[in-house]
């Protein structure tokens, strides 16, 4: 099914999903997958970066709800924090033991547990709008 054209170069996207074992199944995945492009809420988070993707999600879902300090520290622990350790990562290849061990290694680098608890709270409040 088309997904829309490239927004840099304007070619055409599509989108192939197999394996189902109805034609049911299938009809109901493709009606999801154009409800989502509607909606603007379909990512192809194999190609997204984390960096990307969560620079996107401050933008548009997280500085409308938060307030403005709340912003500016997210903001900074994303671009200080988050983007150095996952931003080249597609959001596809990001696995729950990267984050766990990536926050070992802040605790190891003597960067305070309620801090590292924060990045957690952003992190989890990203992934959960995902």
């Amino acid at each position: 099914m088309d997904i829309g054209p490239d927004p840099l170069t304007g070619k055409r996207r599509q989108k192939t999903v197999s394996g189902f074992k109805t034609k049911k199944e299938a009809e109901k995945s493709c009606a999801e997958l154009i409800t989502q492009i509607e909606n603007g809420e379909y990512v192809n988070e194999s190609k997204i970066t984390f960096g990307e993707f969560i620079l996107d999600w401050l933008h548009t879902v997280a500085k409308p709800t938060l307030r403005v300090t709340t912003q500016a520290g997210y903001r900074s622990a994303i671009h200080s924090r988050l983007i150095p350790a996952f931003g080249t990562y597609k959001m596809a290849d990001i696995k729950p033991v990267q984050i766990m061990r990536y926050y070992s290694s802040l605790l190891d680098e003597k960067v305070s547990e309620e801090y590292v608890q924060y990045l957690h709270s952003i992190l989890k409040n990203f992934l959960n709008g995902v």
